[in-house]
Order: structure tokens, then sequence, then C-alpha cells
């Protein structure tokens, strides 16, 4: 019988042109590849010695036309060969940010920075930095799944049945939320007046400067000058009317 089979000699891997940006040891480091291409390139040669991985405009700089899969450099006493091209990496993250009943009228710069593995020296390492302002919506509460408008009004230290006068759309102020899709009013925003201050604000309408700051963040313990120095006329303050301490 006769079998018809595939050729009897495997054939030769053939040699493929591969990136020079990245360059690892030959075996020990120490011996000399048996076979392959030797690469004589003063200038890579010497900066082997102190990293192994270029840049795309570093690798460029050297003006090498190509290297191959075998070829290799003497870099001191080591060999040298590029590396296999690694598959593309990507990183997810994400990022978030949950306000606090401490946070109404809160606004802040965050700054993210990514970094190559080789670090932020340049121009061993890059990185890039991004930055997005975060605004919280003064007056305003996002509503957690079965809470309620008593229980929220304990959180934000005010009378129920002033929250849920806020809040006609709410039949039942005992009623916990069945999602946590819904946002609820605070408060009043009001516009601020020509001259006005924050201890005029207050006293107005029967609030403690502790309370005033504790629905504008803005207003923190931080920023004292801003509570007897005027506001910017048309900004907005969150405010809760007492009625039974203002002087009005």
């Amino acid at each position: 019988s006769l079998t018809v089979g595939g050729p009897l000699h495997k054939p030769a891997a053939a040699v493929e042109i591969v990136s020079g940006q990245t360059w690892v040891k030959t075996g020990t480091g120490s011996e000399k590849p048996s076979k392959g291409t030797e690469l004589v390139h003063a200038q890579l040669a010497s900066s082997l010695q102190i990293i192994t991985s270029f840049s795309e405009a570093e690798w460029e700089a050297f003006g090498i036309v190509e290297v191959h899969s075998e070829t290799f450099i003497r870099s001191g006493s080591v060999y040298f060969t590029p590396a296999a091209v690694a598959k593309e990496v990507s990183r997810n993250r994400v990022i978030s940010f949950v306000p606090t009943r401490m946070h109404s009228g809160l606004e802040m710069s965050v700054c993210m920075m990514a970094g190559d593995s080789r670090g932020l020296c340049r121009p061993l390492g890059d990185a890039i930095e991004r930055c997005i302002q975060i605004k919280v919506q003064r007056c305003k509460y996002a509503v957690k799944k079965g809470e309620d408008l008593v229980f929220i009004s304990g959180l934000f230290e005010v009378n129920w049945i002033q929250m849920w006068a806020l809040n006609p759309t709410y039949l039942k102020p005992e009623v916990g939320a069945a999602d946590a899709n819904s946002t609820i009013n605070l408060g009043q925003l009001y516009k601020v007046k020509q001259g006005e201050h924050v201890f005029d604000i207050a006293r107005r309408f029967g609030m403690t400067m502790e309370q005033v700051m504790f629905f504008n963040a803005d207003l923190s313990a931080q920023k004292k000058p801003l509570w007897t120095g005027h506001l910017s006329v048309e900004s907005d303050l969150c405010i809760v009317p007492n009625s039974c301490f203002t002087h009005v």
C-alpha cells in the first residue's frame, strides 16, 4: 500500500520583521547566539545597558530601518534580541463619586494621571492627566431604595412636615421609595440680593450658621470670610426657613 503524506522535511520558520522597541537577553545573556544576524549599533548597545524598552520616538531616533526575530546585539558583555510582540493590554477603571448629605452645592475638580510602567521621569517615562469638574446640585437629595420622607428629614435635621410640603408628589411620607431613581427637594433656593452676606440670610430665615453650612457645602468653616463678606449677586443658597425663629 502507498500512503500519501506531507513533506518529509519541516520547513524552516520564517524570519519575521519585529518591533525593536523592547529587547530581552538571549538565553543566559553572556553566550553569543549560534544563529541569527548580529546588529552592530553603538548607540543602541549603549542604551541597552540602561533600559530595554523604548518609546516609538526613541526607537525612531536610532535610525534603524528594521530588525528581525533572529537579530541580536551585544551590549557590554550581554547579548540582547528583540522581544516577541506582546498583545495590546488595556485596563479599565471605573471611578465613582457618590455625594453624601454634606455635599449640597459642592464644586470641585478631580484630576487623574495615567503613566507607563517606567514612571513619570521623562524621557524614560510618560503620563497623561485628565481632570473633571464635579458639581453637586444644591438643595436636592437622591433617594435610596426603601427611604421615606420621615427618615430623610431625620438625616437633614428638619421637620418631616416641612419636608413633605416641599415634595407634594409624595402622598404618604412614611412609605419608602420603591427604587433609587427619584430626587427630592431639601429646601428652597434663594437668590442673593445686592449687599447681602450669610449672616443676613441666616437671621432672616431663622437658620443657624451650622444649618446654612449643612445645606451649602461651599460655605464651609474653612471659608469664614465669606460669612461676613458680600455674596455674589444672583448666586443661589439652599435655605430651610424656620418660621419660629425668623427675624423678618
